[in-house]
């Protein structure tokens, strides 16, 4: 579960999770999806941590549509301020949907 975990929440003890943490989470399995794996399977809970606090992502899965890993790639941003709002990305996906529908993503 720490693959899932905000920095802050590694680094802060007390760290209050919010909205923008879930927006971190959900990058994470947004890429989970692409990937058909959890991130970071054959690692130590250790080398997560490091990996996570080094700003450190799993990589995008090759063939991944590019408006998908701009859209996890913006959700799991170490910045709690750079993640979108949820708002937002639901409306990328929706883009996506409409896209993938007329074969132009």
């Amino acid at each position: 579960m720490i693959s899932y975990l905000e920095p802050q929440c590694l680094i802060q003890e007390f760290y209050k999770r919010d909205k923008r943490s879930d927006i971190y989470s959900l990058g994470v399995i947004f890429w989970e999806i692409s990937s058909g794996k959890p991130p970071f399977e054959r690692h130590s809970h250790l080398d997560v941590i490091v990996k996570i606090m080094k700003k450190e992502r799993e990589l995008p899965v090759q063939n991944t549509p590019v408006l998908y890993k701009k859209l996890y790639t913006k959700c799991w941003d170490h910045d709690p301020k750079k993640r979108p709002e949820i708002e937002s990305v639901c409306d990328e996906l929706k883009k996506m949907t409409i896209l993938e529908r007329n074969n132009t993503l």
